[in-house]
């Protein structure tokens, strides 16, 4: 995985040096997408593999912990992801209402037309 890494280090030194061709840059990125496809892969066994225990843990510790079965777990896991949901169209509405309100205030740079000397 280092030399993986270290290659694709220096692709990109090549590539911000001009250097590199069109099918370089297209293999470069097939390749990492297939490692981040294969990673994924990877924790979505190991997760579905540890989900049983999880659960059981759970249900055992319940009692104790204010929660009274899966089914309300299940309930706080949808709020809290309804809760980041919410929070991350609003981070992106406000950031891109600023991007906006910036970019009408900025200075706009003055440019001579096409064809026309600058005095």
């Amino acid at each position: 995985m280092l030399a993986a890494v270290a290659g694709d280090l220096a692709v990109a030194v090549v590539e911000n040096s001009g250097k590199a061709s069109a099918t370089t840059r297209t293999r470069r990125n097939t390749f990492w997408d297939l490692i981040s496809f294969a990673a994924n892969g990877v924790v979505f066994v190991l997760l579905g593999e540890q989900l049983h225990g999880i659960v059981a843990e759970f249900t055992a510790a319940a009692p104790g912990s204010g929660l009274d079965s899966v089914t309300s777990l299940g309930l706080n896991v949808v709020a809290i992801i309804s809760a980041l949901v919410t929070l991350r169209f609003a981070w992106v509405y406000v950031s891109l209402r600023l991007r906006l309100f910036r970019r009408s205030h900025k200075p706009q740079a003055q440019t001579a037309p096409q064809g026309v000397p600058c005095a």
